[in-house]
């Protein structure tokens, strides 16, 4: 199963283009019936209440993801990582069927002992994504960590440079932040996406103002 999205469905500019005058409140609904899954990054900054669950399962169709972004002291050397674990999975659970996989993103530089430590306390349940940011990354063991845990290590494209394409899990998680993207260069993701074999892949085009169209293009071509 291929999913593609976009970070976050709620915005301004977005009105007349895309959302085309309809009222903000079904903003989410109309957006879920273009696409199987978003990027819900306020999971970063405080937890999803009952009621906003509700609101959100309520505008989308079954087969609906919401990917979440686990909040900064998920990702640090902390202490008591397990029992905050435990509570942010916890409080995606009104989600219900609508959880999808949970985004973690780690400050700190190569630490191998730090990394094994972050994803040995994550649910076995959740599907984790790992996006390791820092240069210092880059020649480690973090894909065979990842592998042993069942981590799906995220692949971004950046406007600079586009991070390796390597499976790692039975999930993979990509992240297209590039400016625009060419036709010629989405359908040359949607063969790496299908080439890369996953159970389930999860593609998230960045924020801006045509980025629905472009999740709309890849996903019509990896459909």
């Amino acid at each position: 199963m291929i999913h593609v999205g976009t970070s976050g469905w709620s915005y301004p500019e977005w009105k007349s283009s895309f959302y085309g005058g309809i009222p903000q409140r079904r903003w989410l609904e109309h957006y879920a019936s273009v696409f199987t899954a978003v990027e819900a990054h306020m999971t970063a900054r405080r937890s999803i209440t009952v009621s906003v669950a509700e609101k959100w399962t309520s505008a989308v169709p079954k087969g609906f993801r919401f990917a979440t972004k686990a909040p900064p002291w998920a990702a640090a050397k902390q202490d008591d990582l397990p029992q905050r674990a435990e509570r942010f999975a916890t409080s995606l659970a009104p989600l219900g069927q609508h959880v999808g996989p949970v985004l973690l993103v780690p400050p700190f530089k190569r630490d191998e002992n730090a990394l094994q430590a972050l994803l040995g306390v994550w649910p076995r349940n959740l599907q984790i994504a790992l996006e390791l940011r820092h240069d210092s990354w880059a020649k480690s063991n973090a894909p065979k960590i990842a592998a042993e845990y069942g981590v799906a290590l995220v692949t971004v494209d950046r406007q600079e440079t586009t991070g390796p394409l390597a499976l790692t899990a039975d999930h993979a998680y990509i992240r297209l932040r590039r400016d625009s993207y060419r036709s010629t260069e989405l359908k040359r993701w949607a063969e790496d996406i299908r080439r890369l074999g996953a159970d389930t892949t999860w593609v998230f085009v960045r924020h801006g103002e045509d980025a629905p169209a472009i999740a709309a293009d890849l996903h019509e071509l990896v459909a």
